[in-house]
């Protein structure tokens, strides 16, 4: 939704419809888009005494449209850059999401679980999925990044195995293969991230946001499945074959 298209004017609920990212905006000024979904958005500042400006500033930031990188070339980007990509797009806004989706997942549960009993599985799922996703990004941060960009500046420590950065890339494509499984049970819960009738804009917002999660791992996954890590393993073997 361009900022152009911003209107005041308009219920919390059109917003929240039309960008699930302002949910947590509207979230933050104590606007509730269930309860206060009818009301324009002027309305429910009057309501609470909020500073209209200042929320409809925050609205317009969440509102861009996400990881615009227009003219990036991953496929010719050097190591150092694609992993400062990853840290930069991918693994902040991973840390940002999911506890944010983890907060609204537990709002929808409460209120629909005896309706959609589905959703006690959802939030398992979606637990064990935090979790393990996690742990990666914890490997990635703490391992496998520092450990290619040392291979890019040729600066390996001399007694680390060849065989080493082979091992951690596949137990991180193993990982990648995991997340993809947990991503297809969580879409199989929700029937193709698709609201049932009669349920409030919160509900819409946690599967635009399942399904926003989803695009954006699928993106992550090939960018280091397809294009860092082969260029990585390449990158190895030519230091060694120097």
């Amino acid at each position: 939704m361009a900022s152009s298209n911003l209107d005041v004017t308009q219920t919390v609920a059109e917003w929240v419809a039309n960008r699930p990212d302002v949910y947590h905006v509207f979230e933050k000024y104590r606007i509730d888009p269930c309860r206060d979904g009818d009301k324009t958005v002027i309305q429910a500042c009057r309501d609470g005494e909020i500073e209209p400006q200042q929320l409809v500033e925050d609205l317009m930031r969440a509102a861009q449209p996400a990881h615009c990188e227009i003219g990036s070339d991953w496929d010719n980007a050097s190591i150092g850059e694609l992993c400062g990509h990853i840290e930069a797009v991918h693994h902040l806004h991973l840390r940002r999401e999911l506890p944010l989706l983890s907060v609204l997942l537990q709002k929808v549960v409460e209120m629909y679980r005896d309706a959609h009993p589905e959703l006690d599985e959802l939030k398992r799922s979606f637990g064990r999925f935090r979790a393990g996703l996690e742990r990666h990004l914890l490997t990635e941060t703490t391992v496998l990044l520092p450990a290619l960009r040392a291979l890019e500046d040729d600066c390996t420590p001399r007694n680390s195995s060849s065989e080493y950065l082979a091992q951690l890339i596949n137990r991180l494509e193993d990982d990648h293969a995991i997340v993809d499984e947990e991503l297809g049970q969580m879409r199989q819960l929700t029937h193709g991230y698709k609201a049932p009738p009669h349920t409030c804009s919160a509900y819409a917002a946690m599967l635009d946001s399942l399904w926003e999660l989803e695009w954006h791992l699928h993106k992550s996954i090939y960018e280091e499945n397809d294009i860092l890590f082969p260029r990585a393993l390449r990158h190895q073997a030519a230091l060694l074959h120097k």
